[in-house]
């Protein structure tokens, strides 16, 4: 008559089998782990990346990397939300007698989201020194700015028609404007209204306003 197989046989049988069941899971979980970290390493487990620049639209401009502007807000692209200050570039004139040059000053603005009508007020209301000038009336106001098409449309108060250079002043002045105005990348080129009529001359000359007005190859300069 077979022998009848005890509880203790069956355990000890099924023991045999213990320390190939404890490597297989062992292989398994080491797997595994190798697995998942080869998927973070490469990417696959982290979260996707994001810009620390948040979208915003707004009135603001991007600001051209011409290694004078170090923040780069815009209505077409990511914008800075809520920095301190802005670095931009305005334009004034260098007069010798025989010319005049534009030149480049780099000032600090308050961040906003109107920067290229900001940048435009404070190029109107900085006063010149050491040989520089500003050749736009200091009575001038910026009515309104809009951009479309690259094209910014700046409308100015009449005092922007009243310079007391002359035709050289208009010359000056209009491109004091193009060219503080281009640095930001949606515009390439302005153009002039006063009061809300298109510009086409200015002042008692009569200083004939290409519409739109584009900037030079190279900062220009005037002759008397």
């Amino acid at each position: 008559m077979p022998e009848k197989k005890t509880a203790r046989s069956r355990k000890r049988k099924t023991g045999k089998y213990t320390p190939l069941i404890w490597i297989v899971t062992a292989g398994v979980i080491a797997f595994f782990i190798s697995y998942s970290k080869t998927l973070y390493d490469t990417g696959f487990a982290k979260n996707p990346s994001t810009n620390n620049q948040p979208q915003v639209n707004g009135n603001g401009v991007v600001i051209k990397t011409n290694g004078a502007a170090q923040v780069q807000p815009n209505i077409e692209t990511n914008i800075v939300v809520n920095p301190k200050s802005v670095d931009v570039v305005i334009y004034l004139g260098k007069a010798t007698d025989t010319k005049v040059k534009l030149v480049q000053l780099q000032i600090t603005i308050p961040y906003s989201k109107t920067l290229l009508q900001d940048t435009l007020n404070a190029l109107i209301a900085y006063r010149g020194g050491d040989g520089i000038e500003n050749f736009i009336p200091y009575q001038t106001k910026v009515r309104s700015v809009s951009i479309s098409g690259g094209i910014a449309h700046i409308d100015l108060s009449a005092a922007f028609g009243q310079n007391s250079y002359g035709t050289i002043g208009y010359q000056v002045q209009i491109y004091q404007i193009v060219y503080t105005a281009v640095q930001f990348q949606s515009v390439q080129a302005v153009t002039f209204s006063v009061e809300g009529k298109e510009a086409k001359y200015l002042g008692g000359d009569g200083y004939l306003v290409h519409n739109p007005v584009y900037p030079f190859s190279s900062i220009p300069e005037f002759t008397y």
